[in-house]
């Protein structure tokens, strides 16, 4: 099997949900990646671990801060070679504090990383 590095998310405004990130919320949020399970897909009415282990794809290993890309980067051990679509992004279902100024929600700090969806054509609408 091949270990991929991936970038899980970058600062700024995601442009899927449009919340913010700032970058020191994601630098402090860094070792909570370590040993996050990685899941196919979004599902909206479970999130971490209530979802079924057959969507369990693989899952993130030393995830470290890249200041140049201003994104968290991490190992992605996959449970079998499935291999990332070029197109594949990430999604983070995590609980945190934040606030909207009626335009975004800003993530003002992640306390616990409950899983990390692949996303691939499909989720992404593409």
């Amino acid at each position: 099997m091949t270990n991929h590095q991936v970038v899980i998310i970058k600062a700024g405004i995601s442009e899927r949900t449009g919340n913010v990130y700032p970058a020191d919320v994601l630098l402090k949020a860094v070792p909570l990646f370590h040993g996050a399970i990685c899941y196919r897909g979004m599902d909206n009415d479970l999130r971490g671990p209530n979802r079924s282990i057959d969507q369990i794809v693989g899952k993130f290993l030393i995830p470290h801060w890249d200041e140049k890309e201003q994104a968290i980067i991490a190992t992605f051990l996959p449970l079998e070679d499935i291999g990332i679509p070029a197109e594949a992004q990430f999604g983070m279902d995590v609980n945190g504090q934040g606030h909207s100024d009626g335009n975004h929600f800003t993530m003002d700090s992640i306390e616990v990383v409950n899983a990390v969806n692949l996303l691939t054509e499909k989720e992404l609408g593409l």
